[in-house]
């Protein structure tokens, strides 16, 4: 699930954060440094099942460097 345009979702500056320990779903987000936020440009995953959009519409996840 991409959000942003193609050129902005697949750029060199965006970094690919895993989703779990089991590495099947990744985002990827570009970390704006003026606010100091990222921001998601797309979802990517290998499972249709684990998530739903009714996840996706409330996430359960946490990002950490």
């Amino acid at each position: 699930m991409t959000l942003d345009l193609i050129d902005k979702v697949f750029s060199p500056d965006n970094i690919i954060y895993p989703l779990n320990s089991k590495r099947d779903a990744f985002i990827i987000v570009y970390m704006e440094p003026k606010y100091k936020v990222g921001l998601v440009k797309a979802l990517i995953t290998s499972r249709n099942d684990i998530y739903p959009i009714d996840y996706l519409k409330v996430p359960d996840f946490v990002i950490s460097k």
